[in-house]
C-alpha cells in the first residue's frame, strides 16, 4: 500500500486487498477534491486515514472538526469518507455539536439536527442521518406527515426513500391498514425501516408490530393468520412489501418464511397482536374457525 509523502506514519495495516489504514503522529495536509484537510495525529489507536490500493483517500478521520464543502453545502465534520473516483461518500460530526439544518425532500421542508449526511456517487444526497435523541416532521405523501426518528434515506432523484416513525402511524396500503413502527429498529436499519416508499410516495414496505393480518386468497374459503412475535423480550414484527407492477405482496414472518398474495386477495388487519381475538367475541367474523 503506498503512502508516500505522508510524515510521521505510526503504524499501517492491510485491511483489505484494497484497502489499508494509517495511524499518523504527525501534522500532514492533505489535498482532496473537498480541499485541504488535516488527519488526525493526536488519536493514539485511532485510525488517521485510509487509502486504496492505488493510494487514493477513501477515508480521513481529522484531528479537529473542519469545514467540508459537500453537494449538500458546508458541513462542519470530524471525519469524512470518498468514494475511489473521489467523490464524498459520507461526512459526520462525532466530536463537536450537530448543526440544525433545512431540507427540501419530501412535500414540505423540514428542520433537524444532523450528525451526518451520505451521498450518492453522483452527489445526490443518499441519507440524512439525525443526531442522538432528534426527530424530524417529514411528509413522504402530501397529506401525510410522519414524525420520524434516527434518520431519512433517500432515493438518487430525491424522493423519501424511507423512514422509521417516532411512534407507531396509520400506513395505508394496496392491502390494509396497518400501524407502522419497529420497537426494535435500529438507527442504521436504512432501507429496512418500517416504511419505504418509491418515488412516487407509494408504501413499498411496512414493518409492523401492532396488527395481526387475516388473509384469504380470492379463490380460497379460508383465511391463514400472519402475526408479529411478542412473547420473547426481543418482538419480532410482520414484515410487508408490496410490488406494485405485479400487484404482489410479501408477508415476511418471524421464523424468516414468507407468503405471497396478490393485491386482489382479502386482507382483514386486526389492531391488537397482543391480545389477539377469538371467534366467540364476533360469532359473525369467524376467522378463528379453521
Amino acid at each position: 500500500m503506498p503512502f508516500g509523502g505522508i510524515r510521521g506514519v505510526a503504524a499501517a495495516e492491510r485491511d483489505e486487498p484494497e484497502s489499508g489504514s494509517i495511524r499518523l503522529v504527525a501534522t500532514n495536509v492533505l489535498q482532496t477534491d473537498t480541499g485541504p484537510l488535516i488527519p488526525l495525529y493526536t488519536g493514539g489507536d485511532l485510525v488517521s486515514l485510509t487509502l486504496g490500493a492505488d493510494g487514493a483517500v477513501l477515508s480521513v478521520e481529522m484531528e479537529s472538526p473542519q469545514e467540508i464543502e459537500t453537494p449538500a453545502g458546508p458541513f462542519l465534520a470530524d471525519g469524512v469518507t470518498f468514494y475511489p473516483s473521489g467523490a464524498i461518500e459520507s461526512v459526520r460530526i462525532g466530536r463537536g455539536k450537530a448543526a440544525v439544518r433545512e431540507f427540501e425532500h419530501g412535500y414540505k421542508p423540514f428542520a433537524v439536527a444532523v450528525k451526518g449526511l451520505k451521498f450518492y456517487e453522483s452527489g445526490a444526497l443518499r441519507e440524512i442521518v439525525f443526531a442522538e435523541g432528534a426527530h424530524a416532521d417529514v411528509w413522504p405523501e402530501q397529506y401525510w406527515r410522519v414524525r420520524a426518528r434516527f434518520g431519512v434515506t433517500l432515493h438518487e432523484s430525491g424522493e423519501i426513500m424511507s423512514i422509521e416513525p417516532a411512534h407507531p402511524v396509520k400506513a395505508i396500503t394496496p392491502c390494509g391498514t396497518y400501524d407502522a413502527y419497529d420497537p426494535n429498529a435500529g438507527k442504521t436499519a436504512g432501507e429496512h425501516w418500517s416504511l419505504r416508499f418509491d418515488t412516487l410516495a407509494r408504501v413499498t414496505a411496512v414493518t409492523t408490530a401492532g396488527d395481526r393480518v387475516y388473509v384469504r386468497p380470492i379463490t380460497g374459503s379460508h383465511y391463514a393468520e400472519y402475526v408479529p412475535d411478542l412473547s420473547g423480550e426481543q418482538q419480532i414484527p410482520l414484515r410487508l412489501q408490496f410490488d406494485y407492477d405485479a400487484e404482489k405482496v410479501a408477508i415476511f414472518l418471524p421464523d424468516g418464511r414468507a407468503a405471497e398474495y396478490t393485491f386482489e386477495d382479502e386482507f382483514i388487519v386486526y389492531p391488537n397482536a397482543a391480545a389477539g381475538c377469538a371467534a366467540s367475541e364476533c360469532d359473525e367474523c369467524g376467522l378463528c374457525d379453521k
